[in-house]
């Protein structure tokens, strides 16, 4: 083979890794995405208070990036005073989004509007049930993502304020199909954790 041959092989071929490595990652399509955390404060004599949230997000889309988003869990704060008496707030929620995700360079976009909503407030006192009431509703919403090593995938958060009851973003979606798992995150649990975890409900 002369040089000449043998430099343009070797300049097709730096082409093609050059080609593969920049080839854009791939849309979420299936990914799920659970977020965890919880704390208590004892502020002994005064009391003890605390909060935490369990949620879980479905993502289930197709190749040309439409979309359906699925959030749903539930928060609690509660507060124990010196003399005794607890109160204990309860939200729980399930929204549904439909919507697409589009690509701009190295972010996603993705645009959601509501499909169905609930959300319910209770609050318990000394461990009486109280009597749920609706939430603030459900907007449309748009979600902004990068690429996140640690969120071993795409990390989402809203670019507008988020909804007041729903799983926190930022969301981590992987590429493809996938779970992963958030612990922590909150100004009280510390710097978030992310594993990945089993896609079943």
């Amino acid at each position: 083979m002369s040089r000449r041959a043998l430099g343009s092989l070797c300049a097709s071929l730096a082409l093609v890794a050059a080609s593969a490595l920049a080839q854009a990652p791939a849309l979420p399509t299936r990914s799920t995405f659970t977020s965890q955390a919880h704390y208590n404060l004892h502020r002994a004599p005064l009391g003890a208070q605390g909060a935490g949230h369990e949620g879980r997000v479905e993502l289930r889309g197709d190749a040309r990036g439409r979309v359906t988003v699925t959030d749903e869990g539930e928060s609690r704060e509660y507060d124990l005073s010196a003399s005794g008496r607890h109160e204990e707030t309860v939200v729980r929620w399930r929204h549904v989004w439909t919507g697409r995700i589009t690509r701009a360079g190295d972010t996603l976009a993705v645009r959601l509007r509501v499909s169905t909503s609930s959300c319910a407030r209770e609050l318990r006192v000394d461990g009486a049930s109280g009597t749920p009431t609706p939430c603030d509703g459900q907007a449309g919403r748009t979600l902004r993502c990068t690429r996140d090593g640690a969120a071993r995938g795409w990390r989402c958060a809203d670019v507008a304020p988020r909804p007041a009851a729903g799983t926190p973003t930022p969301w981590a979606l992987v590429e493809g199909e996938g779970c992963v798992a958030r612990s922590g995150g909150d100004p009280m649990t510390g710097p978030p954790t992310y594993t990945p975890c089993d896609d079943d409900p």
